[in-house]
């Protein structure tokens, strides 16, 4: 049956449910490359030697350089903090990490309860988003022994 508005308003309803869909297409793949890549340590080595140290004002959480801090795509680091371990946490699990710059070596961490054990992991991070597999050991930072 033909439509009361004639063949030239359902090639317009088609072409309008065609942009639509282009539309969402692109959107959906514009938000597929959002989400960050785990590179091999090859491409994008953690840091090293991740330590901390308790100070007047928290907890100083320091590490050595990635090997690959030189690198054009490099950003910095993503230092993350839970009171569970992360060591084997998705990507999409993660906390919100503290993000450092890519000349820093520390990041101060305040407000931890003196009362919680913490776990830390820091990831290299490049400027697309992208992370090293995290730092290890974990480190476990308990409370203070009572004095």
């Amino acid at each position: 049956p033909k439509s009361e508005h004639g063949a030239g308003a359902n090639e317009r309803s088609i072409a309008v449910k065609f942009r639509r869909h282009v539309a969402l297409l692109l959107f959906l793949a514009a938000c597929a490359g959002t989400a960050p890549r785990v590179l091999d340590v090859t491409e994008l080595a953690p840091p090293q030697q991740v330590r901390f140290e308790r100070t007047g004002e928290g907890v100083v959480i320091r590490w050595k350089p990635s090997p690959h801090h030189d690198r054009a795509a490099f950003a910095g680091y993503n230092v993350y903090v839970s009171q569970r371990s992360l060591i084997f946490a998705e990507i999409a699990k993660l906390p919100e990490p503290v993000r450092v710059g890519k000349d820093s070596t520390q990041v101060l961490l305040r407000d931890l309860s003196k009362s919680a054990t913490y776990f830390v992991h820091v990831r290299s991070r490049t400027r697309e988003g992208d992370l090293s597999l995290p730092s290890l050991p974990e480190l476990v930072i308990r409370p203070p022994a009572a004095d």
